[in-house]
Formats: C-alpha cells, sequence, structure tokens
C-alpha cells in the first residue's frame, strides 16, 4: 500500500509539472489513451510513463517497472485487458483521496459534515492590553522585523507608512513579505501555530509570549483561529488611525471650504465632488485609500494642489478619519459623496428650486401660484382652443410690431414666448413667467383673462412640475387643435380607407399594401409621418396620391388624423399606422389560406349546385364554343386589344374581387351575365352564330386547326401577332356539328350568355372543375375546355405518325439548311419563346406559316393529320410539349422505322457529319469485353451505393431521380456520375452502348434494364446492321467528338 501510494504521488507530480493536471485523473487519462479510444492497455499505460512529452517523462529511479506492473495489477485486476476510463478513474480518485491528491478540494462546510475538520487550538482570551500598549508590541514587532530583513539585505520601510501601504493592498511592504513567506502552503490563511513559530524563528525572544498573544488577539478578532493578509492589514490600520486627531464639525467644514475653492480655482467645477473623485480614483475602482486621498489634496498637477499652510497633514488624517468611519481602509464613491454634500451643502453644485425653497421656508411673501391654478374654473376643450388662437395671434403681433421675423411651422411662435421671458436661459418657464409673457405679448387690455391663462396652464403642466417646456407648450396647443376636429363613425372611415386603397392602387400598384402607403407619407424616412407630411403626400400629385376635395374633404382628413393619432403624440409611428389600417380596413395585401379561414371559421360552405345536367361531350364542346364566341364578341365590342389566349385571363381579373386567383360557380356565373348581358334567343340564332364562325374567313391557314375557337384555352407563343379582338377565326368541325344535339333553352329560362342556360353552365363547369373543389382559376378553365377541343383530335397509328414526321424531316432539310431529322433544331425554330415548352399554336404556325417556318401544303400534311400528331405528342394532355417529351417522341419514331429521305449534304454538314457517325456505330459489332466490363461493373457499383445516384443526379441532369434514364442523360450518367473518361470508353462507345440496350428505340430504359443489358454477353447482343460496302470514309475520334458537339450546341 505504502509503494501503490508512493507511485500515485509521482503520478501526479507528473502530471503537474507535463500538464498542469494535478488531482486531475480525467486529464491524465487522456494523456495516456494515445488512440481516444476510451479504454488503455498495459503497453499504453507504461509507453505514456515511460515517453517524453506529452507523455509523463518518469525514469525508471522513480517508478521501476515492477512498480508499473503492480499498479497496473491493482488498477486492472487480472480479468480485463484494458482499462475504462470509468475504472481508472474511480481507482485513482480512491488512491489519490487518501494522499489529499483530488483535484477538488472540500470547503470548510464539507469538511465540518464529514467530520474531517481540523479542530481550532483553544487559545483561551488574549491578554488585555490598551492602544498605547498595543502600539508598543506593534512597534517592537516592527523593529524585529526590520532587523530581520536587513540582515538578508532587504530595506523595507515600517511604522504608518508601512500600515497604510498593507491596508492599501502594495505587495511591497513589510507586512505583505513577513505574510507570504510563513503562508507556506499558499492557502491565504495563517492559525496561531504558524504564526507563533515565525515570530520565533524570525525575531527570536524580541516579544514575549503574552505579548505575542496580544498582537495576535489584534488580529484575529473574530477569534477563528486563522487570520488572513486582511485582517492582519486592517488591525494594523485600526491601530494606527485610533491615535490621530479627532476632527470637529468646524474642522471639517474648513476643510471642506478650503477644498472647494481650490475645485472652482483650478477646475471651475466647484461642488462637483464626483468630478473631484474621478481625479484620483486613477484604476477606476470606485475606491480611494488614504493615500490617494491625500495625492488629491496636494498634488499641483493631479490634485487639488492646496498647501499645507492652509490644509496640515494633521488635519487631513483628522478628515479623513471622519471620512473612514467604519474604519475599512478605503471609501467608496457613495460614501464620498454623501459625506461632502452632508457636511457642504452650502458650496453644493445642486440648486434649490422654488419649490423646494418654498417647502423649507426660504421664501416670503411670494403668491401661491399653486392655489390660484387650483381655483381657476376649468373651460371646455373648444374654449381652450380659442385662448391659444388668442395668445399665438397675439405672439405674431408681437413680433411683427418688434420687427422680428417669424419663421416657417407652427411651432415657432412658442420657441420665441419662451425666449422673451426665459432670463435664466433655462428653457423652460414657470406659470410667473408664463403670465407675465402673456401679458407682454398681448398689451392692455388683454384679451385673455388670468383665469383662462390659468386653465390653459393647467392643460400645459399635465405633470404637475411648475415649469414647463417649449415642446410642452407645443404639444398643449396640437392637442387642443386635435381635439376639436371632427369624429369619423365606422361608415366614413371605411369611405375613406377604400379612397385611400384605390388611389395607391392607381399611382403605386399597392392596394392593401399599407406599409408602401406609409413610406410614400414618410418622405424623410425617419419612420414617423407627421399631419403636415400625410396631408402633403395624399393631395399632391404623383408621387403622392392626387386625392382631391371632392373625393375627401379637410375635414374628413383632420378626422382620419385624429383616430390615427389616438395618443396626441403629433407623429403617428409605422406601428400604429399598420395596426389601425389593419384592423379597420377590408381590403389587405395578405389574404388568409384556406386553412387560416377554417381555423377561425370563415370558410364558406360549398354551394349546393344540386343534380349535374346531363350532356354528350359534343354539346359540352357547344357550350365551350358559345362561351369562346361571346366573350371574343364582347372584347372586340369594348375596343381592347387581346391576344385570343389573353381573353379568359382578362376576364378571371375583372371577376376576381377578393384576389385570390380563383372563381367559384356563382360567381363566375354571375360575372357572365353581367358582362356579356344576355337575352333570350332561338336555337336559329346560335346556328347562324356557329354558321359566322365556320365562315369562309375562318379558314385562315395559320390559325390554329380545330380548336374549336379555344385559343384562349391553350398557350400561346410570346411572339405571336397581337390584332384587335375580333370574333374566332375558326371553329372545328365536331364543334359546329355539335350545335345540333343542343336543345333550345326552356320557356322562360334565364340565360348566363347567349345560347347557353344556367345548365348548360353548370354542365360544363362540372367537367372543368376536375378536382371538385368549388373554384377554379384561369388555368383550371383553359385547361378543361383544351381538353375537351383534344377529344376531337384523330389518334394516328405509328405508321401514320412516321409518315407525318418523315414529311416534316424532309421539309426542313430542304427549307432550313439541311435540318433534316436535327429535331433539337426543330424544336428551337418550334419554340418561340424560348420557354423550354411549347403549344399547339406554335406547332401548327410552325408547319403552315411561310419562311421562315416550313410552309407545308395541306397536300403534304393534312390538319387532320396535323391534329394527330399533336394529340401524340401531348400524351399527358398537359396543353403543353415539354423538349424531353419531343425529342423522345420524334427519335422513337425515327428509329422504329427509320427515314424515308436520306438527304445528301455538303461534307462537314451538321447531316452529313451525323450519317457518318451512324455508319461508324453501325460498323461496329459490339462494345470490346474490356468496355463492356468497365460499364457493367461501374453500373453495378452505383446499384450499390444507390444514395450517390439520387443525390448527384439532380445536379447533372436537373431534375429528381425517377428510376429511368434517356438517351439525352445517358451521357452525363456516364461522365458526370460513373466519372468514366474518355481514354476510358469515347463518346462514339457510350453512344454504342445505348443502341445495343434500347433494343425497341423507345430513347429511355429504367435502370433495371440497363443493369441486366450491360451484363449480357457480347455474344448475346442483337446483331448489328451489315456493314456498308468497303471505301467508306469513317471519320476519326475526335472528328466524330466535334460534330456530336456541333449538333448538340
Amino acid at each position: 500500500a505504502e509503494r501503490l501510494a508512493a507511485c500515485v504521488r509521482k503520478l501526479n507530480a507528473a502530471a503537474e509539472k507535463w500538464h498542469k493536471a494535478g488531482g486531475n485523473w480525467f486529464k491524465v487519462f487522456n494523456a495516456l489513451d494515445s488512440d481516444g479510444s476510451g479504454f488503455i492497455s498495459f503497453d499504453e499505460f507504461r509507453q505514456c510513463i515511460r515517453g517524453n512529452y506529452p507523455g509523463l517523462k518518469i525514469s525508471p529511479k522513480e517508478i521501476s517497472q515492477t512498480e508499473i506492473q503492480g499498479v497496473w495489477k491493482a488498477m486492472a485486476g487480472t480479468e480485463v485487458f484494458e482499462v475504462s476510463v470509468s475504472r481508472f478513474m474511480s481507482f485513482l480518485r480512491k488512491a489519490g483521496q487518501q494522499l489529499g491528491l483530488g483535484m477538488h478540494k472540500l470547503t470548510n462546510y464539507s469538511k465540518k459534515a464529514r467530520g474531517l475538520e481540523e479542530k481550532v487550538e483553544e487559545l483561551g482570551p488574549a491578554p488585555d492590553r490598551n492602544p498605547f500598549e498595543l502600539r508598543t508590541i506593534v512597534a517592537t514587532f516592527e523593529q524585529g522585523l526590520q532587523a530581520y530583513y536587513k540582515g538578508v539585505g532587504l530595506h523595507l520601510p515600517v511604522g504608518a507608512t508601512a500600515v497604510l501601504m498593507a491596508v492599501a493592498g502594495s505587495d511591497d511592504g513589510i507586512y505583505a513579505r513577513f505574510f507570504r513567506e510563513i503562508d507556506a502552503d499558499n492557502s491565504g490563511r495563517l492559525t496561531h501555530r504558524e504564526f507563533m513559530a515565525a515570530l520565533e524563528s524570525r525575531l527570536g525572544q524580541c516579544l514575549r509570549q503574552d505579548d505575542a498573544r496580544a498582537l495576535w488577539g489584534l488580529f484575529d478578532r473574530d477569534s477563528s483561529g486563522e487570520v488572513t493578509r486582511q485582517e492582519i492589514n486592517l488591525g494594523l490600520y485600526r491601530l494606527e488611525i485610533d491615535s490621530w486627531p479627532t476632527a470637529g464639525d468646524q474642522l471639517i467644514s474648513d476643510v471642506i471650504s478650503e477644498l472647494n475653492s481650490a475645485l472652482e480655482s483650478r477646475l471651475k467645477a466647484g461642488g462637483n465632488w464626483y468630478k473631484v473623485f474621478n481625479l484620483v480614483d486613477k484604476d477606476g475602482s470606485g475606491r480611494l485609500a488614504f493615500g490617494e486621498f491625500k495625492e488629491m489634496v496636494r498634488h499641483c498637477h493631479f490634485g487639488l494642489a492646496v498647501p499645507p499652510e492652509r490644509v496640515d497633514d494633521s488635519d487631513i488624517k483628522a478628515f479623513w478619519k471622519a471620512l473612514d468611519a467604519d474604519a475599512s481602509g478605503d471609501i467608496t464613491v457613495s460614501e464620498f459623496m454623501v459625506f461632502m454634500r452632508k457636511r457642504g451643502v452650502k458650496h453644493s453644485m445642486t440648486r434649490l428650486t422654488r419649490y423646494s425653497m418654498k417647502k423649507r421656508g426660504l421664501l416670503e411673501g411670494v403668491r401661491d401660484y399653486s392655489a390660484e391654478i387650483a381655483a381657476a374654473p376649468a373651460l371646455q376643450p373648444k374654449e381652450l382652443q380659442q385662448v391659444v388662437l388668442k395668445l399665438t395671434l397675439a405672439i405674431h403681433q408681437f413680433l411683427k410690431a418688434a420687427m422680428i421675423p417669424l419663421g416657417v411651422g407652427v411651432d415657432t411662435e412658442w420657441h420665441h414666448l419662451v425666449r422673451i421671458m426665459d432670463a435664466d436661459q433655462s428653457s423652460r418657464l414657470n406659470y410667473a413667467e408664463f403670465e407675465q409673457a402673456s401679458r407682454t405679448v398681448m398689451g392692455e387690455p388683454a384679451s385673455i383673462s388670468l383665469n383662462e391663462l390659468r386653465a390653459l396652464w393647467r392643460e400645459i403642466d399635465r405633470d404637475n412640475t411648475g415649469e414647463a417646456t417649449v415642446q410642452e407648450l407645443q404639444a398643449a396647443a396640437y392637442r387642443l387643435e386635435v381635439q376639436c376636429w371632427p369624429d369619423l363613425d365606422k361608415e366614413q372611415v371605411a369611405h375613406f380607407i377604400e379612397v385611400l386603397n384605390a388611389a395607391a392602387e392607381k399611382w403605386h400598384r399597392a392596394g392593401g399594401n399599407w406599409y408602401k402607403v406609409f413610406s410614400a407619407c414618410d418622405e424623410d424616412g425617419s419612420g414617423n409621418m407627421t399631419y403636415d407630411e400625410m396631408m402633403k403626400v395624399f393631395r399632391k400629385s404623383f408621387p403622392g396620391l392626387n386625392i382631391s376635395k371632392t373625393e375627401l374633404s379637410d375635414e374628413e382628413m383632420r378626422g382620419f388624423w385624429k383616430l390615427l393619432d389616438d395618443d396626441r403624440s403629433s407623429v403617428v409611428e409605422v406601428a400604429e399606422f399598420m395596426r389601425f389600417m389593419r384592423k379597420n380596413a377590408t381590403m389587405q395585401m395578405h389574404k388568409l389560406t384556406t386553412y387560416a379561414k377554417e381555423k377561425r371559421g370563415l370558410v364558406e360552405k360549398a354551394l349546393d349546385l344540386g343534380p349535374v345536367p346531363r350532356r354528350s361531350r359534343d354539346e359540352l364542346r357547344a357550350i365551350a364554343k358559345s362561351l369562346d364566341d361571346e366573350l371574343a364578341l364582347f372584347w372586340a365590342q369594348q375596343g381592347v386589344r387581346l391576344k385570343a389566349s389573353e381573353f379568359w385571363e382578362e376576364f378571371f381579373k375583372d371577376a376576381d374581387n377578393n384576389g385570390n386567383g380563383r372563381l367559384n360557380f356563382q360567381e363566375f356565373e354571375n360575372h357572365l351575365r353581367s358582362k356579356l348581358k344576355p337575352r333570350r334567343r332561338t336555337l336559329n340564332t346560335r346556328h347562324s352564330l356557329l354558321d359566322r364562325a365556320s365562315s369562309p374567313r375562318a379558314s385562315s391557314p395559320f390559325a390554329p386547326p380545330a380548336m374549336g375557337g379555344h385559343r384562349a384555352c391553350m398557350p400561346a407563343p410570346s411572339g405571336a401577332k397581337t390584332a384587335r379582338a375580333s370574333l374566332p377565326a375558326n371553329t372545328s368541325a365536331a364543334a359546329t356539328g355539335a350545335a345540333a344535339f343542343v336543345s333550345p333553352p326552356p320557356p322562360g329560362e334565364v340565360l348566363v350568355v347567349r345560347g347557353v342556360s344556367h345548365d348548360d353552365f353548370h354542365a360544363l363547369w362540372d367537367t372543368v372543375d376536375a378536382d371538385k373543389s368549388g373554384e377554379v382559376n384561369v388555368e383550371e378553365w383553359r385547361l378543361g375546355l383544351y381538353r375537351l377541343d383534344l377529344e376531337t383530335y384523330p389518334s394516328l397509328n405509328d405508321n401514320e405518325l412516321q409518315k407525318v414526321v418523315e414529311t416534316i424531316s424532309y421539309v426542313a432539310q430542304q427549307k432550313l439548311h439541311g435540318a433534316g431529322g436535327n429535331w433539337y433544331k426543330v424544336f428551337r425554330l418550334v419554340d418561340l419563346d424560348g420557354s423550354g415548352s411549347i403549344g399547339p399554336s406554335e406547332l401548327f404556325d410552325m408547319l403552315r406559316r411561310p419562311l421562315p417556318c416550313l410552309d407545308i401544303k395541306e397536300e403534304q400534311i393534312s390538319t387532320a393529320e396535323m391534329r394527330g400528331l399533336w394529340k401524340a405528342l401531348d400524351a399527358d394532355r398537359s396543353g403543353v410539349v415539354s423538349f424531353t417529351e419531343f425529342m423522345v417522341f420524334m427519335r422513337r419514331m425515327d428509329i422504329n422505322k427509320g427515314k424515308i429521305f436520306t438527304p445528301t449534304a455538303a461534307r462537314g454538314s451538321v447531316v452529313h457529319r451525323a450519317s457518318v457517325n451512324r455508319r461508324q456505330a453501325h460498323r461496329a459489332e459490339s462494345l470490346a469485353p474490356a468496355k463492356a466490363k468497365l460499364l457493367a461493373e461501374s453500373l453495378q457499383h452505383l446499384r450499390n451505393n444507390d444514395s450517390i445516384l439520387i443525390s448527384e443526379w439532380p445536379s447533372h441532369v436537373g431534375q429528381e431521380w425517377r428510376g429511368e434514364v434517356n438517351e439525352w442523360h445517358w451521357p452525363a450518367l456516364a461522365r458526370g456520375i460513373l466519372e468514366l473518361r474518355k481514354e476510358d470508353i469515347t463518346d462514339a462507345e457510350l453512344h454504342i452502348a445505348w443502341s445495343a440496350w434500347d433494343r425497341d428505340g423507345k430513347g429511355f430504359l429504367s435502370f433495371e434494364t440497363m443493369l441486366e443489358r450491360c451484363a449480357v454477353p457480347a455474344a448475346e447482343l442483337p446483331e448489328s446492321p451489315p456493314k456498308k460496302p468497303p471505301g467508306t470514309s469513317v471519320p476519326e475520334k475526335e472528328e466524330w467528338l466535334e460534330d456530336l458537339l456541333a449538333e448538340i450546341g
């Protein structure tokens, strides 16, 4: 056990030496645990003990190998190979606690609770010594210490200087050095035994036993058996100042007078005792010791430079003794200020007010203004406002007669009123000064009585301080004026806000955006708005709101401001304005969501429309055609220039009163009735309308074929020509003929529009509102009408579609500089707005219009074939075809049958290089086995790490991973995600691999299919097309890559 304790002590000493971690066994463990595993083996334990820093570097002389093994055996036992941190900590804390090596020291309370408290030596009562005898003992003690330190070559001050140095916290005094030397354990405390042993070792028999005991009693006043350095210093300090003279009231008053005189002459700060204190408190501690106080009095640069002939040192000591009444050795700033203000009241910097002087009985024969003001009769706000008006006019007349210029602004006269009577330049007026000023400017006879002035003063001096500033005068005048302005009721407020919102929407497109309205009024950007700012913005022309007096009168403006400025502060902050407008305005920029409406119980129940009337698909198309025709006629009559695609969009904007972009059935029907003005029509009238729409004028080759007049329900190219709205240019035969199936409305039924009854519109609504939400937006409406019309388009089989595609490719080859087969170039030609998607009108315009379009005639591709092509392209019936959908469809058509036309083009053209590349691909029987194996292994590795594919796919392709790869994304997958370099596998070989996998020519493959087909041996791959005759030149690899880049770009 002794050897174990010795080893633990040496480990602790080494940890303290190298890591400053004595007793911190967790830190010691981390030093030993080199791999950070939380466990240490015997090899780690031994290596850390023996190794250099960060090891403990303990030599075999200090701890032998046998002792290391013994410590490990005691700690780990014989069952475990490694020791955990918890076991290490438990063992060493238990072993170290007995040696006192713990990092955590027990407090006295903990020691006492655990019975570990050392018993205090019973000393008995200290011998009785009077102050004179104690000073003699202290002098003997100092002489002995001085002799001792002189013997070792140190000369230290003694006497009062040494005491004052000690109490000030200096480490250079004789007592500070004595304490440091005898405090061997650095605990900051000395026991009686340590103190007596130090006296004997340093002073010998200089002090008798009972004198030493009396000296200890001077220090240990609480009889705790221990003393700190501060207790020794305070004991010596109190004994020292006890011998200083005691100051009387007269001496204190004289010293304060001398100090104040010096302060006034040197710093012009008489009575400013706080400034005096900070003058000498250089360390900013908020405390002064005697030495600092004396420096303040005597120092000629940093103090008051009071000479000894005016205040001698004994007076300073007596004054300090009175200041430090608790004999703590220093004084705080609060103690100093309280003492100086209490004893030096006549030198105080703070002046008494008239109120204070009156309360202290220092004023005699003075009018009691407070009683006079309280006795004045109360006046109504309107009467007080008249008093203010009279006073304002009198000030203006007075300034005009005195030829004093009056500045701009309503507050200028009050500044002048204060300047007239503010004799003490305090910028404040009491009632006497206010009354005198009013009499001065009004002259005699005065138009305002004293009682009126006193009643006005009560309104001004609301805080009852007896004084008023310019700001208080202005605020009172403002309050009285606004209080007399009219009050608006709820209807007037609603009307005001409605006009304001309309003006904001008209001039700034900011209807409901009250923050933007406030910012327009707050011209200086202060975040506050005054009445003048509001009036200026509301009345002036753009960028103001240009609201005339006929729309909102000045009285309404004043009433509105009175509501806004409810605290009568004369300014309205942005928070006040926003809070008021959001509370009172029905027009808001922020619309409640359906969820929020449900939570607040504001959701309107869906309108029960009853059973849906039965209408055939042809009848529905005829109904939609009638609505299109009537809407086109309406815009034409209004003289509005719109594209056909914008008819319904403008209709929705006009009908959407709540700004949510959606219409329910009732809103839609009511708006149709109000705008299109239905009248009773016979069936013949409806037929004539359809017949007129089907006239020869409608056969323009540039209109989208067979759209049933629904250009408004389809996306249109942004570059389409804008023309004056007129009747639809054409209609489909199916839609025209469908009119015959529409039954005439029952007699007396009110129509929605001409030719469309309520039931007709109900049936069409049910079809368009596919999600049965009870509401539709303009996109849903146009899409529903489009899908109805799309049903009339013929469905072509693959052979018919291939014929149409080949014809388009042939014409593109002839008219577009050899672009046959280059579907990317064809798509760019169709996609006029560069949106990445095309609509039916864009495709039809491209096919029918002359150059720069294809100008394909009816005999080449019929209208029915164009419709069938579009129907096949728009498989999801979305109304648009994306770039990917277009390319995949066209490539599938090419691959399924091949081209019927092989253009002959100049060498180097896109078509020529593409054909060369195809021949090169056809000549390749299959990939080399090494290349096929490389692709198979790369794809298999990606399958095993599918998280890489899911995370990397969007960044390389631009869309989420959906489990399939198309021909366009295959190079991005190979180069970007599989990281296959061109040195490993060329672009041509990637194309060969894809052609071998995509056997049916769909243009896309699932990832699982790719894995299955890339694993098929080369011998089992489908047979390649026969080779071309010898002599056909094959471009080099670099030329093929160059051609591919030219085709893509």
